[in-house]
């Protein structure tokens, strides 16, 4: 048996209520095995999902320090060997906890299971298939971003989590990079698995990263360099490097998107300073474009991404 575990922070809006209420119900409508979903109630939660299936759905009292923390509270109440998350804007599709117990069931003491996921945009359009490969769920290839994990679409071994120390809660910002940080120490601590169907919908929001604020971006810059010091020694200096460079080169996106050219290009020339990536020249190529075509060239960049994975 598998407990979902779901951090709400509800805004005061229709919008945020309904996708809680579809998340929860797309987690209680998955057959074949039984599933408990627990709710941890940041904010406002208990009164949206009133309608449910409460026998399934037991709502605790979130700590309100963040995703991380809300989710610790989760890993500590479940009574199952295997804890998967789901964001409260997200959605599991049918099948999904099937094809994970599936993936369990042939390593049981694996730390954790990654799963394939579909990326959509706030308004409901395909962006992206995020595939997962049995040969990158390692710690390897979560540093060099070979695998890179859906939180919606993961879910972990409850003890081996717990044993690595959970979630970070200290980080500056409530979200953003505590999932890569754990998911790091538990891939260095235990052999890790894959369910390669796309089974879940994620949720990009768009919207949400053009608005982040200057100081947003400089808190989480500030986390993700925490995560990147935390290697050094522990891994080798050429993995490192790479490591550095991939993720940094990553924070460089999220400046740009934001509308922070220059920061953006700081951000790339740090990542080249660690090593060259793919990544780190796109987001300095991007930087150095003029604003007005920077939409153009990131759709055309999707759509060619959506090409290459095409069956």
């Amino acid at each position: 048996m598998i407990t979902a575990v779901v951090p709400v922070r509800i805004a005061p809006d229709t919008e945020t209520n309904k996708a809680l209420e579809q998340a929860v119900q797309s987690a209680l409508n998955q057959t074949g095995h039984p599933i408990d979903v627990i709710v941890i109630d940041d904010g406002g939660a208990d009164s949206v999902i009133g309608g449910l299936d409460v026998e399934r759905v037991h709502v605790l009292p979130g700590p309100r320090r963040g995703a991380g923390a809300a989710r610790n509270v989760g890993l500590q109440q479940a009574r199952t060997d295997w804890v998967a998350f789901l964001d409260a804007d997200d959605t599991w599709l049918d099948g999904y906890v099937d094809r994970l117990h599936q993936a369990i069931e042939e390593d049981p003491d694996a730390g954790a299971c990654f799963g394939a996921a579909t990326h959509v945009s706030d308004g409901g359009q395909i962006l992206n298939r995020a595939t997962v490969r049995p040969a990158d769920a390692t710690l390897h290839g979560l540093l060099t971003r070979r695998l890179q994990p859906t939180t919606s679409a993961t879910a972990v071994n409850r003890h081996v989590a717990l044993e690595v120390g959970g979630f970070d809660e200290n980080f500056r910002r409530p979200a953003g990079v505590e999932d890569i940080d754990l998911w790091w120490r538990i891939a260095a601590a235990r052999t890790c698995i894959v369910q390669p169907l796309p089974l879940v919908r994620y949720v990009v929001h768009e919207r949400r990263d053009r608005q982040r604020t200057y100081e947003e971006l400089r808190q989480l810059g500030a986390d993700r360099r925490r995560c990147i010091a935390r290697l050094r020694g522990e891994v080798p200096a050429t993995l490192f490097r790479r490591a550095a460079a991939q993720h940094l080169a990553i924070m460089a996106r999220y400046w740009l998107v934001a509308g922070y050219a220059i920061e953006a290009r700081n951000e790339a020339l740090a990542s080249f300073r660690y090593a060259p990536t793919l990544n780190g020249l796109a987001a300095l190529s991007m930087a150095l474009v003029p604003t007005g075509a920077r939409d153009p060239l990131r759709s055309l960049r999707r759509a060619s991404i959506r090409a290459i994975r095409r069956p």
